[in-house]
């Protein structure tokens, strides 16, 4: 594997609920897309490991997520590194069309953390078990609704 090697994680179930829920909430795509990225960037920046106390670069794994982070408006991504831009992010989150929002960490040793793509691929299967349910939430208010009316 070269230090440049690439974690692609298949968010088209989640993509899907993300779908669903903006049919039920009648909210724009970009609006759904914005707020749920960052959620993503929260909860994949907490999946990726920290390196042990005393390693030079502890924290660069997850400061790799700031430069999506700082797009998205999220406010952390858990680590007290600073951004040094290791990341990047293709951002198309106000696209009328089809929005969506790439977060890409960079930093060259993220893909040699034991476990990484197993932790990154729950966290997005977490956000989108949360996002069913908060669909499943919104019609099941809509359903009471229109029964008592």
């Amino acid at each position: 594997m070269s230090d440049n090697a690439l974690i692609t994680i298949d968010t088209a179930s989640f993509g899907s609920q993300i779908e669903q829920l903006r049919r039920v909430t009648g909210k724009s795509a970009r609006s759904i897309v914005r707020f749920w990225a960052r959620k993503a960037v929260g909860q994949v920046a907490w999946a990726t490991a920290i390196s042990p106390a005393g390693f030079a670069a502890r924290g660069r794994a997850r400061a790799g997520w700031w430069p999506a982070a700082s797009a998205i408006g999220a406010s952390t991504v858990y680590t007290l590194a600073p951004n040094l831009n290791e990341g990047s992010v293709i951002d198309n989150s106000l696209s009328e069309s089809n929005p969506s929002f790439t977060m890409i960490n960079l930093v060259p040793y993220v893909t040699h953390i034991p476990g990484i793509v197993g932790a990154v691929g729950n966290a997005i299967n977490g956000l989108e078990a949360w996002a069913k349910s908060q669909a499943e939430g919104t019609l099941r208010q809509a359903w009471s609704t229109v029964g008592t009316a």
